[in-house]
């Protein structure tokens, strides 16, 4: 099996989406010009990739896990290192992979910002927190793993 390199976000997300459809039983509109999809925003965490307790660059897997109601989206980074607790702690690099969920927000403008940085109670190594993610309404669940 060889890794597909995608040149551009669209290209990606609309292999995603027509891998989906099909998993799901729906009909892949391959023939479909202009494409379905198109980038609608670029987030991302505001402390991504660090250099783990290993000694070597580890990312956080920001976006491993997303989900999104109306105007608000939620993305999981089950790597992320900080021992931090609670809702916008000040991040550090003491727990590795004790993971993070961001809740980022749009606009009127349409201009999605973080409005959350969101950690465990009881943040410890390894505990993969951002694992999976939901969000309907004005309630957020966090899985770990």
């Amino acid at each position: 099996m060889t890794a597909q390199v995608y040149k551009n976000v669209s290209d990606f997300l609309k292999t995603v989406v027509l891998g989906l459809l099909a998993f799901l039983g729906g009909t892949t509109p391959l023939h479909a010009q202009p494409p379905l999809l198109a980038l609608e925003a670029y987030i991302k965490a505001n402390n991504l990739g660090t250099i783990g307790n290993s000694g070597q660059f580890q990312g956080d897997w920001f976006g491993v896990s997303v989900a999104v109601s109306g105007d608000t989206a939620v993305v999981g980074a089950p790597r992320e290192n900080s021992d931090s607790t609670g809702v916008n702690s000040t991040f550090n690099e003491a727990a590795e992979n004790s993971g993070a969920a961001y809740v980022f927000v749009r606009n009127l403008n349409g201009t999605w910002t973080q409005q959350a940085y969101l950690k465990a109670s009881n943040t410890g190594q390894s505990d993969g927190f951002g694992t999976s993610v939901a969000v309907s309404g004005d309630t957020v669940v966090v899985g770990a793993s």
